[in-house]
């Protein structure tokens, strides 16, 4: 991901939406997104904590679907990541990802509060 791209493509979301016929669902999907991601990251650090892989994957599979939807690219990677790692029983790397996963959701949603799109 290059300097300046931002945590979340809104411009090429709200591009696919509006190809699709529902750019209306933008701001909606975005405030969905700014209601749940904190769940999910709260859902995988609790994971995290208690050492459970199995919990870790499924957390870290469905905040990557909610993440790619709305292109958080950065995030959905690193979730994608954290999901395998998981699945792979690398506790250790999967530690590693999910502090990076953390920031890129903060990135991400710090973004959208610029916007004013908040939870």
């Amino acid at each position: 991901m290059s300097a300046q791209a931002p945590p979340i493509d809104v411009e090429q979301f709200r591009a696919a939406m509006r190809a699709s016929g529902i750019e209306e669902i933008v701001i909606p999907m975005l405030e969905l997104f700014a209601q749940e991601a904190p769940k999910g990251m709260d859902a995988l650090e609790a994971a995290m904590a208690a050492g459970d892989l199995e919990a870790v994957n499924r957390a870290a599979h469905a905040l990557k679907s909610s993440a790619g939807n709305v292109r958080a690219r950065e995030l959905a990677g690193l979730l994608q990541e954290l999901e395998s790692a998981a699945r792979a029983k690398d506790a250790a790397k999967a530690g590693r990802l999910f502090e990076s996963a953390k920031d890129a959701c903060t990135a991400a949603l710090g973004q959208l509060a610029e916007l004013g799109i908040n939870a």
